[in-house]
Formats: structure tokens, sequence, C-alpha cells
């Protein structure tokens, strides 16, 4: 009897320990810190280029001056080394690491004012190589100078830059001159897009590139002739351009009577499709009635059925006890942040609560009077998760408690960093905005299962992460110009 006994205690404590074991294991992880890095007031800016065969690059930057710091898998700083830019009025418009090869894109200005665009490989200790050019646009001083914006296929195998033309005529048109590379610099497809709106009724909320080399830009129309409440006012339109048949072509997506509150774009190369989902109204532009999902093939580049679906009242009633904005059956003050692709072709949105409050406030000045200005406050709040199924079904729909404001910041601790780990997706964000500040890390799994941690005590800019493969997310943390680089790996 007494070893009977024994033996159940043992297997009940085995069992006990197996599932803490496997608890944990949702969260299994090292958190690795770099040594404090000072940053100057000339370099204070700070991006994650990528993962390379030789460690961690990260680009330190200001106005003028550029480095490339290398760290190792260890997270000490190998070396710190200048960027030079030659050129009259040069100015660096994007570093990528496709591959293995950092990438630099960069432009400078003739005495004709016409900005041509390149770009160099660049060796690990900062060296370029022989330039390509990529195009030119005229740039007379007295208009817009526009940025080139590049995008890599998800294999990382090509690069897409593009630019918005200006000074066009007529007005009532735009172009978007595209150029598609390899990562050896190889043009594979160039193409002049016309977009047939006023310069200022429009702009392109993503953009994204196939492992093919296609483009795809969400664009989103504001029609000023119409009145605010006429759900046309505010359109969304699919452009692509695909570089074999070297065409283009546009899809309309919106819902007719039903307002479109906010769309994401995201390539889904497993299944062979370009998935668009957002959220609609069936009242106004800033509240949410339902989901909706639509797929353009990559195969025949047909525009699959529409599906949506109206959020459930049992849903609604959970988030008036969450104590989240929601009147007359709909959500309020939600945009959709994020995209993640299911493996089934189903998507799962991830949307934030956000809004910006402005507070004027008196200040002295030398006439011994006050001066009335303004303090913007950037409130960052609680997240929506939606996991859609194909048919537009909602699989499950769940709520992360979350209170930001901050001021005058940039939005680098605020809001989220996201990583996908296999059946998993985490959310890692800033609890207190302050030097008490806990980082927070949110587990879901695809079920919509949920598990909450504490990380650690410190400030993370989760606006310039970055998840280097399946099993790392990098942060960076600043505070007070100390640089230290945050690893999680999984």
């Amino acid at each position: 009897m007494k070893t009977f006994v024994h033996n159940r205690i043992y297997k009940a404590l085995f069992i006990l320990l197996l599932f803490s074991f496997l608890s944990e294991g949702v969260f299994a992880q090292n958190i690795s810190w770099s040594p404090v890095h000072k940053l100057s007031k000339k370099t204070g800016a700070v991006e994650i280029i990528g993962k390379s065969n030789q460690g961690y690059l990260i680009h330190i930057f200001g106005s003028k001056e550029h480095f490339i710091a290398l760290y190792d898998v260890n997270m000490k700083q190998e070396w710190i080394k200048p960027l030079i830019l030659e050129g009259k009025s040069v100015r660096l418009e994007e570093i990528i690491l496709p591959k293995d090869t950092m990438i630099m894109i960069y432009s400078t200005v003739g005495e004709d004012y016409i900005r041509s665009y390149y770009a160099r490989k660049l060796s690990f200790d900062g060296r370029p190589s022989k330039p390509v050019k990529i195009g030119e646009l005229d740039v007379d001083s007295r208009q817009v100078d526009p940025r080139m914006r590049v995008k890599l296929s998800k294999d990382r195998t090509k690069i897409l830059c593009y630019l918005k033309r200006p000074n066009e005529k007529p007005e009532n048109t735009r172009t978007l001159l595209c150029h598609v590379f390899t990562t050896n610099l190889q043009r594979i497809g160039e193409k002049e897009i016309r977009i047939p709106f006023k310069k200022s009724t429009w702009r392109i909320e993503n953009f994204v590139l196939d492992n093919n080399g296609n483009s795809y830009f969400l664009i989103r129309y504001r029609n000023t002739k119409l009145k605010k409440s006429n759900p046309f006012r505010k359109q969304f339109f699919l452009y692509e351009y695909l570089i074999e048949q070297d065409i283009t072509n546009n899809y309309d997506l919106n819902l007719g009577e039903k307002y479109v509150s906010s769309v994401k774009l995201n390539i889904d190369n497993l299944n062979k499709k370009v998935s668009v989902g957002g959220f609609y109204s069936d009242n106004s532009f800033y509240s949410i009635t339902g989901t909706f999902n639509l797929c353009v093939d990559l195969e025949t580049s047909k525009l699959l059925p529409l599906a949506y679906q109206k959020i459930d009242s049992a849903f609604l009633v959970k988030l008036v006890a969450e104590r989240i904005s929601a009147h007359n059956g709909e959500i309020n003050d939600f945009t959709i942040k994020d995209m993640v692709l299911r493996d089934d072709g189903g998507i799962i949105l991830i949307a934030e609560s956000e809004y910006e409050i402005n507070k004027p406030y008196n200040a002295p000045n030398v006439y011994n009077t006050y001066t009335t200005n303004t303090i913007t406050y950037y409130h960052y709040n609680d997240i929506l998760i939606f996991s859609i199924n194909p048919d537009g079904s909602v699989h499950w729909n769940k709520v992360v408690k979350k209170r930001q404001v901050s001021r005058e910041n940039d939005g680098y601790y605020t809001s989220y960093s996201l990583s996908i780990r296999r059946d998993r997706i985490f959310l890692i964000f800033n609890d207190d905005i302050s030097r008490n500040n806990n980082v927070v890390q949110y587990s879901i799994s695809n079920k919509g299962e949920i598990n909450v941690r504490n990380l650690f005590k410190d400030i993370i800019a989760t606006g310039l992460s970055m998840q280097l493969g399946e099993d790392e997310i990098l942060i960076p943390s600043i505070y007070r110009s100390n640089l230290r680089l945050v690893k999680l790996q999984y």
C-alpha cells in the first residue's frame, strides 16, 4: 500500500513538472543583451539592417553621417565603420540585406536638378562596389523631391524599387516608376504605372513583391467631390505589375454601399494568391461592423469571390465589458497593422486602437508674455486579433488589453513588435512607457489560446524591431542616447 501511494505521488509530481515544462515551452527562449553603445547628437538614429553569416548589421545615422556596426551572435560589437557617400546633394535612400550581401540605395542631384538613383553592393567593411543606375527624376528645387521606396521578396531573391513621379501634366494623373532587380542587381523588370487620380487624393497604403518579381500596390483614393458621409468618398484599388507579361492590371476593392475602414495586403506564395483583408462598416469610415477578405489568383490574375462576416454579438458584449469603444453594434478607432498568413489560405488580422489628442498649454516667451503651444499625445491602446478562414468566416477573435500614451517620440516606444513562430504569434510591447516599464510578451496559438509573460524591466523601441528567421527577433533599447540591442531566441 505504501509503495502504491508513493508511486501515485511520484506520478502526480511528474505530470505536474511535465505540465510546467510544456507551459514554459510556449515561451522557452533566451534573452541576450549587447553592451551599451553611446549615440552622439549627430548620429542618434538606429535601424536594423538584418542578419548575415557575419552577425547582426545595424545602421547608426544622423542627417549627414552614417555608420555600419556589426554585432556577433553573442551580441558583442565587432566593429563600427563609417559609410562613405559620394556625390552632390547625396542622400541615402535605404540599406537592405538580401541573402548575405548588403545593398545601398542612394541618390545624387546634378546641376540640372536631375536626381539620379543608384544601387551598390557593400562589403562588410563598408566599402561600396561599382554603382548600378536605377533611374532618374527631374526634381526642380521648387517641387517635391521624392524618396525611393524599396521592398524585398519573401525569399529575398528579388528587389522592387519605386518612385512617384512629381511635376506631371495633366494634373489628374500620376505615374509610379517601378524597377525590379535580382540580388545581383540585374534588372528584370521596368514599368510605368499610370494612376488616374490627382496627387493629393491618393496614397499607397502598402506594397508587396512576390517571389517571381511581380509587384502589387494597395492604393487608397479619396474623392473630394463627394460628401464625407458618402461610402464612395474613400475607395481602395489594387494595382499589379506582372514582369513576365510586362503588363499592369488593377482591381476595384470596394464593397458597394458599405464603408471600407481599414485594409491590409500580403503575398501568399504558398497558396499562390494575393490576400487582401480588412474591416467594413455599415455607417462610417471610422467604425467596424465586420471583416472581409478577397484574393487575386497569382496564376490567373483573377479576382476571387469576396467573403465578409459581421462581428458576432457575443464578441461585442465582451468588448463593451473590456471598456472598448463600441456603439450601435460597431467598434471604433481600430486600424489594421498586420496581416499574418495561415497555411490553409486563411488570414489573421491584427488591429490596434490608435488616436491623437492635441492639448494646448501656455509657455512664457522673451517678451514676458505667454504663448499658446500644442502638445500632441499619441494613444496606442488595445489590440484586436481576428483569425479568418479561407471562406471568410471568423475562426476566433481575441482582445489584448494595452494602454500606451507617449508624447512627441515618433512612435519608437509605442505599439508592439510582432514575431511569428510556427503555430504561434508573439506580441511584445512596453506596458508603461517610463523608467518603471515592464516589457510584456503575449503568445497567441493558432487556436486563439493566449499566454502572458513579463520579460524584463527596460524600455524597448518596438517600432525598430526586426524578426530574423523563425526563431529570433532583435529589438533596440534606447534610453538617453544609450543604445543596447535585445535578442529574443525562441
